[in-house]
C-alpha cells in the first residue's frame, strides 16, 4: 500500500475545509470557523504521526499436510465481509467454485489448492472448478511438500479475524484465524478524524446547531479525500 506524505495530507485537508467547512452556517459562526481552521494542522500531524510510526504487517495462516487430501475433505477460509469460502476435495472434478482435483499426490492436490484460492494457475476446470473465482482478502502459496500459506491481500489487524478450518484427516491450520497482521494505516487514520470531531464538542461549535451539522454533513467527505490518498 502506497501512503500519503504530509504535504498530500494537508491539502486534503485544506482542500476539504475550503469547499465544505468555510462556508454557510460554519462560515458565518467565526468564532466556530475559527476553532475549526486552527485546530486542522493538529488533525494532519497526528493522522501522519500514525502512518509514519505505526509497523505495518499482512496476516498469514499455514495449512500443514502429512498424506494426500481425499474425496469430500474440505478447507474452509473465512471473508472480511463475513461468512467463508469452502473448498472442497474431489476426487472426480465437478464444475462448482471452490471445488479443487485431489491430485496424485500430497504436493499435487496442495498445488492444486494453492491454485484454486488463488483463482489462477495449474489447469482451471482441470485442477480445480473451472467456475472458482479468486478468494477475495487472501492470496496462496505452497512449499512444494507439506504447508500452504495463505497472506492477506492488505495489512492491517482486520484480517486478524479471518477464520480458518478444515475437515482433512491429514491437515491442519496452525490457528483457528490467520495472525500477524499490523498497522493498518487508513483505519488508524481515519479514527484521528473522529476522535479530532468529538474535541471539538465544546464552545463556541456547541451553541451552534446549524455548524454542527454542516460539519457532522461534511466530515465523510473528508474522510474519502484521505482515503483516496491510500493506494
Amino acid at each position: 500500500m502506497t501512503v500519503p506524505t504530509e504535504d498530500q495530507l494537508a491539502t486534503a485537508v485544506a482542500t476539504w475545509r475550503d469547499a465544505s467547512v468555510g462556508i454557510d452556517a460554519i462560515g458565518a459562526n467565526t468564532p466556530a470557523y475559527n476553532q475549526i481552521f486552527v485546530s486542522l494542522d493538529g488533525l494532519v500531524d497526528a493522522m501522519f504521526a500514525d502512518i509514519d510510526d505505526v509497523s505495518e504487517a499482512a496476516a498469514t495462516a499455514v495449512l500443514t499436510s502429512s498424506a494426500n487430501y481425499a474425496d469430500g475433505e474440505t478447507v474452509v477460509i473465512g471473508l472480511i465481509a463475513g461468512g467463508t469460502k469452502t473448498y472442497t476435495f474431489q476426487s472426480t472434478l465437478t464444475n462448482i467454485d471452490g471445488h479443487v482435483k485431489v491430485g496424485a499426490s500430497e504436493a499435487a492436490s496442495m498445488l492444486n489448492l494453492h491454485h484454486a484460492i488463488n483463482g489462477t494457475g495449474g489447469t482451471a476446470g482441470t485442477d480445480y472448478a473451472a467456475s472458482t473465482t479468486a478468494h477475495p482478502d487472501v492470496t496462496a502459496s505452497d512449499n512444494g511438500t507439506h504447508a500452504l500459506t495463505i497472506t492477506a491481500k492488505e495489512v492491517g489487524s482486520a484480517y486478524n479475524a479471518i477464520t480458518t478450518t478444515e475437515t482433512s484427516a491429514n491437515a491442519s491450520w496452525g490457528s483457528a484465524t490467520m495472525t500477524g497482521g499490523a498497522g493498518d494505516d487508513l483505519d488508524t487514520v481515519l479514527a484521528e478524524i473522529d476522535t479530532w470531531r468529538d474535541t471539538l464538542r465544546c464552545y463556541p461549535l456547541n451553541v451552534d446547531s446549524d455548524a454542527e451539522d454542516q460539519l457532522d454533513t461534511a466530515i465523510p467527505g473528508l474522510k474519502t479525500s484521505i482515503a483516496a490518498l491510500f493506494t
